[in-house]
């Protein structure tokens, strides 16, 4: 996990489900290939999008935020220049 790439996906639908709630969702790779996958969500979400972490040697070896209910984890951002409107 700690060499996963991250990427915010697109959730494209929502089964309720009897027992298990999940979606399906679609994100881009580093590469930008259009990649995706189902997965159980606990909570019903109230957004459109998922946080997908993924092996980027292997995007479809990936798993959204909702699979890790029983784990903590921490997403840091890395200090770096920032575009701003003006720059642009």
């Amino acid at each position: 996990m700690s060499k996963s790439y991250f990427a915010i996906g697109g959730i494209l639908g929502i089964d309720p489900g009897f027992f298990r709630a999940g979606v399906t969702y679609q994100f881009f790779d580093f590469e930008g290939g259009r990649r995706g996958g189902k997965a159980p969500l606990a909570l019903q979400p109230n957004d459109n999008a998922v946080l997908v972490l993924y092996d980027r040697k292997d995007p479809d070896s990936n798993m959204i935020h909702g699979a890790f209910v029983f784990h903590r984890f921490q997403i840091n951002l890395l200090p770096g220049r920032r575009r701003t409107a003006e720059k642009l």
